[in-house]
């Protein structure tokens, strides 16, 4: 159970760090409703489009690294929203560092605070410095 979305939220990096499905089913809201958004790639809702989402991240070779900084969080009564960066460290390429906008949200239920909303996206001028690889032949999700 997570007593504060902040450690629901760093549960959530944990998972990712570790590619550990048990945590991010914990982490998770068990809902219909729950949506998850990675950089440049679709929206994903409802539990099981979102864990799938996972698992196939998880299943990649490479591991990732995050640094959360600059968090602005708000609470209103049982939700809570986070407003942070994400600097992302892929193990392949320890010195490309990554920043990456996230808004993250979290309802407090019964069983403590559960992630609904991951939204992340990579900053038009940071896409703009990359050579992407023609869209059609490779895969969207950065994370």
């Amino acid at each position: 159970m997570f007593l504060t979305p902040a450690d629901a939220e760093t549960a959530f990096y944990t998972a990712i760090e570790d590619k550990d499905m048990g945590i991010m089913v914990d982490v998770w809201l068990d809902s219909e409703h729950v949506i998850c958004i990675h950089p440049m790639g679709t929206r994903l809702q409802g539990r099981q489009e979102v864990m799938a989402g996972w698992q196939h991240i998880f299943g990649k070779e490479s591991s990732l690294r995050f640094n959360p900084r600059d968090i602005d969080r708000q609470i209103s009564g049982k939700l809570a929203v986070h407003i942070l960066h994400e600097q992302l460290l892929p193990q392949s390429d320890p010195d490309k560092l990554i920043d990456i906008v996230t808004t993250n949200a979290y309802k407090l239920t019964e069983g403590g605070w559960k992630m609904i909303l991951h939204h992340a996206s990579i900053p038009s001028n940071i896409l703009q410095e990359w050579e992407l690889p023609d869209i059609e032949s490779s895969p969207r999700v950065l994370h």
